[in-house]
């Protein structure tokens, strides 16, 4: 197993880790005689593409895009669920056009999938989206379900927005997402669907 217990599906890559032995690096390359690794000191500069959230019968609660041309939400989840139980947090389909980095984490009984076409820091992503449900379990209340995701789009908008800008994880602390987020109380939203003269 890879440094930081990472699980990790793997086709035509390889797994290496960067020179702190701390963050494990995938790496895309021939298996030609004369082709190697690049050098692990690179900087890897990709971004998160896309976030979706399914339910318990694998139907779409909640789909964003970051940034680029990511895979569909309805394409992406037969490529997901393909993948024999249990299915690692990390998948590489290097089939799709570009070939993408699929994280998951399932919590309740939903299912969180991001996507990504370029090389990302897999533990960076894996606790953007613990982060992300805490997040979403300190603003929506526990346990998390698919009906208070719908129900509280706009906070969940706000939510992701905040956390990941353009694709770059951005504010994840909890403190400082309450001053971000605006959430508007229960007399904010009665008062606020009333046609009240002036």
């Amino acid at each position: 197993m890879p440094a930081g217990g990472l699980d990790c599906v793997r086709a035509g890559s390889a797994l290496t880790t960067d020179l702190s032995g701390s963050y494990p690096a995938l790496y895309n390359y021939t298996t030609s005689s004369t082709s190697s690794p690049p050098s692990t000191t690179e900087t890897m500069n990709g971004v998160i593409e896309a976030l979706h959230i399914y339910d318990e019968h694998n139907s779409l609660v909640l789909s964003h895009t970051y940034t680029s041309r990511p895979l569909s939400a309805t394409y992406l989840l037969p490529l997901y669920l393909d993948h024999p139980a249990p299915r690692p947090n990390l998948i590489y389909l290097p089939n799709t056009n570009p070939p993408t980095l699929v994280f998951s984490l399932t919590h309740a009984s939903l299912l969180f999938l991001v996507t990504s076409s370029s090389e990302v820091e897999p533990l960076l992503v894996l606790e953007f989206l613990h982060r992300l449900v805490d997040a979403l379990e300190d603003f929506l209340g526990a346990p998390l379900i698919a009906h208070k995701i719908e129900a509280s789009y706009d906070v969940v908008a706000q939510l992701l927005t905040e956390m990941c800008d353009a694709g770059a994880i951005n504010t994840t602390e909890p403190n400082a997402l309450r001053d971000l987020v605006e959430v508007e109380g229960f007399m904010g939203k009665l008062f606020g669907g009333l046609n009240l003269p002036a």
